[in-house]
């Protein structure tokens, strides 16, 4: 237990020799929000929002998930380009998986293009020009010799089943 380290308040963020992911029972107040697995935006209820210690740090409005889906909808409509279309739903993922996937799953014959071929392939080619945060690993020519040290920096624990690699010849 002594090798856990406590925030001001007595939480334990994270295990300083596992690097183990935070467990969401020791996450509290802004720490839901940045996390874009547990952030649900205004659909946290009053109750939550007590309970969580995000009281005051989000707007004191209510939305279901509905509503949210409802308007991320509308400003995905806003964009004509689907690059512009492309870079708002990775904005989306970033903040909020649950709406992400929930707009998705609701939308697929119209966002799959978007997320996927052949929209993805151009945001590859025009990723130096739309990178917001890192998203995955990034491994070049350069790097041979060492792609095991790289491997070794990527968190097993949110892993993706997903391998994409994009190759310049």
């Amino acid at each position: 237990m002594d090798q856990l380290r406590r925030d001001q308040i007595g939480q334990r963020p994270f295990h300083e020799l596992t690097g183990d992911n935070i467990c969401p029972n020791m996450v509290r107040g802004i720490d839901y929000i940045r996390d874009p697995r547990l952030n649900k935006g205004m659909a946290f209820t009053l109750e939550e929002r007590q309970v969580l210690g995000l009281h005051g740090l989000i707007p004191p409005r209510f939305k279901t998930q509905e509503e949210q889906v409802d308007l991320c909808r509308k400003n995905v409509e806003r964009y004509q380009e689907p690059l512009n279309k492309f870079i708002y739903l990775a904005g989306l993922q970033d903040r909020n998986e649950r709406l992400f996937y929930r707009l998705l799953s609701e939308n697929v014959e119209e966002y799959m293009p978007i997320v996927y071929t052949p929209t993805v392939g151009l945001a590859c080619q025009k990723f130096g020009l739309i990178f917001r945060r890192p998203r995955g690993l990034f491994i070049s020519i350069h790097d041979k010799g060492h792609v095991y040290d790289i491997l070794k920096n990527w968190n097993c624990l949110r892993m993706s089943s997903t391998l994409v690699i994009v190759m310049n010849e």
